[in-house]
């Protein structure tokens, strides 16, 4: 192929399309008809014991201390979640794994007075230099601190697996895809019960899906990319402080952007909070095991606000009331439209 070579997407789809009715007719002659489709068993997932109330369950993940302290003072929130860099950056510079050790131990130790669970949340790329320090750090995965693991990607999910960590205290990410009842037998056979629902499932196709084993994503700016490329590097050199910066499209849509020092990466996020609190009446129909909450840039105050509407929405007043509705500052993302 000559260099340079440009097709446009929209020649580019007619070649996708073609290829593949060539193939299928291909297929189809080799046996005289299409194969029937494999047999299907009833999916059975293992509940630990516990009744799937999504009312009673309430996971929370947060970035800052004074979420960390609000979701430990919260009653509804049953199992908190903290990234990796929590624990190992604190200002500007990376904590020696005795501070780091003290720290697991005395946040640990204050979640469990609480009787709250408390899992840490595996960085959503894994690589070299990630998982070289997580072997290293290996009391990270002791029985003692975490109750589990949520993982964001395959390769976190691989590092786990090459540690021989438990399965059954993995709670997989919306990011690990299991948008049907097939993709969660998969993983439920292999040993994961517990799974976060795809984000990209409309209402109408979560219906189909069975949920008593997910949790569901009701708040959270949701993250578009992650990146290498380090904003703050390029407008004013690395001085290994975390930092928010905004890209704005040509829309004058501001799309936060945080730099991770921890593991030298940015995250762009979206403009607008997901956000489907209001949504209540069918969500509770949907039959979920628990709810899940993402706090990144809120205050204090502002988180307080998210789980006062979750509480009186789910607890207080029914389904569907006025102080439920969301504002303009929020999208419901695909569950009302599903993707185009």
């Amino acid at each position: 192929m000559e260099s340079g070579a440009f097709l446009p997407m929209g020649r580019i789809n007619e070649i996708r399309r073609n290829a593949l009715d060539a193939l299928l007719e291909q297929i189809e002659k080799g046996s005289g008809k299409r194969e029937a489709a494999l047999d299907f068993e009833k999916l059975e997932m293992e509940e630990n014991g516990q009744k799937a109330d999504a009312l009673l369950h309430l996971l929370v993940t947060c970035q800052t201390k004074d979420q960390y302290v609000l979701a430990l003072e919260d009653n509804l929130v049953k199992t908190i979640g903290l990234p990796l860099a929590f624990f190992i950056w604190e200002q500007d510079k990376r904590l020696s794994k005795d501070a780091c050790l003290e720290k697991v131990t005395r946040i640990c130790e204050n979640a469990h007075a609480k009787n709250k669970e408390i899992y840490l949340l595996m960085p959503p790329i894994c690589r070299k230099k990630e998982t070289d320090l997580l072997r290293a750090w290996d009391f990270l995965f002791a029985d003692s601190y975490f109750d589990g693991m949520i993982a964001a990607s395959y390769d976190g999910l691989g590092f786990l697996e090459s540690i021989a960590y438990p399965r059954n205290r993995v709670i997989l990410d919306h990011r690990l895809y299991t948008f049907s009842d097939r993709s969660q037998q998969a993983f439920a056979q292999m040993g994961y019960p517990r799974n976060t629902a795809p984000l990209e499932l409309n209402a109408k196709e979560l219906r189909h899906r069975y949920n008593a084993a997910s949790y569901m994503l009701l708040y959270g700016r949701i993250p578009l990319m992650i990146t290498a490329n380090c904003q703050n590097a390029n407008a004013r050199g690395c001085d290994h402080r975390p930092r928010t910066y905004y890209l704005q499209d040509r829309y004058k849509e501001r799309f936060p952007v945080k730099n991770c020092c921890a593991f030298c990466y940015n995250e762009i996020y979206n403009s607008k909070i997901y956000q489907i609190i209001s949504e209540n009446k069918t969500l509770e129909s949907l039959g979920f095991f628990g709810y899940r909450m993402d706090f990144s840039f809120e205050t204090k105050e502002e988180m307080k606000q998210v789980l006062a509407r979750y509480e009186n929405a789910f607890y207080h007043k029914g389904f569907g009331t006025e102080d439920a509705k969301d504002d303009g500052n929020y999208t419901k993302g695909h569950f009302k439209r599903g993707v185009e």
